[in-house]
């Protein structure tokens, strides 16, 4: 239903008579409403066999609340859109460029009030989420992922970028940094290894947790990279070969390299 100004005016004029004390409060939720329902302006970048799927669910999740909606395929279509574009909401399939994924992310959100990010990598939803992102989705898109994103869209809080994305029987649940005791590169494959004894794998290298959760998180050894507040002391053993003791009892290797480093950062620590 769409109001003609003078209903606009009555309603406006209500507000005010019933409840004086908090008219700014209504206002401004009166407006948001307003605008999210007349002025939605959304744009969907993905890859062309499943531009239409996607177009399709995100008009089902919007109803009526959107202005207008278009669809591009390709980074250079939408290059050229945004010279001239501003936009309200972007869904964007990074799987288009997955080498440039971060610059184009960084460079679309100027012209972008919101953004949520598509992937078929569950190892980029770590990374991306150190820009102002509202939610990463892993594919395949369905109905309940859209909801679950615009849910945070319209209120419910986004998801921290100190949560890591990690994938259980085909479902993506995100973990507490604080839950992590350490950290291990094998065979290629990062482990993480938690509080709860429980281990899970991921495909995002190493050095890249190290770089996004600094200084909490710290690497000791070339295939080790343990939660700071976790470590308990420093043993040296003979032949000089030092370890570093987790809360959990465990000890893990430190290399001579990083143990002028480590132990720096410890005593600044605490």
């Amino acid at each position: 239903m769409q109001l003609a100004p003078k209903e606009l005016t009555f309603y406006l004029f209500v507000i005010y008579k019933i409840d004086f004390s908090n008219r700014i409060i209504y206002f401004n939720t009166f407006f948001s409403k307003i605008l999210n329902k007349f002025y939605m302006r959304i744009l969907i970048i993905g890859q062309k066999k499943e531009i239409k799927r996607l177009k399709l669910c995100v008009s089902q999740a919007m109803c009526s609340e959107v202005n207008s909606l278009k669809t591009l395929c390709s980074i250079e279509e939408a290059n050229t859109f945004f010279v001239d574009n501003n936009i309200d909401l972007l869904f964007f399939d990074i799987d288009l460029d997955k080498e440039n994924r971060l610059y184009y992310i960084n460079k679309f959100s100027e012209k972008s009030s919101h953004m949520i990010l598509i992937s078929s990598q569950l190892e980029f939803a770590l990374e991306v989420h150190i820009y102002d992102v509202i939610d990463f989705i892993i594919k395949p898109v369905t109905d309940k992922k859209l909801k679950n994103s615009l849910f945070k869209l319209n209120g419910g809080k986004r998801v921290p970028f100190r949560l890591i994305p990690v994938k259980v029987d085909q479902e993506v649940f995100y973990l507490s940094v604080n839950n992590i005791l350490y950290f291990e590169i094998k065979n290629k494959d990062t482990k993480i290894f938690c509080k709860n004894n429980k281990i899970y794998e991921t495909k995002m290298a190493l050095n890249r947790y190290e770089k996004i959760f600094l200084p909490f998180f710290i690497r000791c050894h070339k295939s080790f990279v343990v939660n700071i507040k976790e470590i308990e002391n420093i043993e040296i053993e003979s032949g000089g070969i030092y370890f570093a003791k987790i809360s959990n009892g465990e000890t893990l290797p430190v290399g001579r390299s990083f143990y002028k480093r480590l132990k720096k950062i410890l005593y600044n620590f605490n």
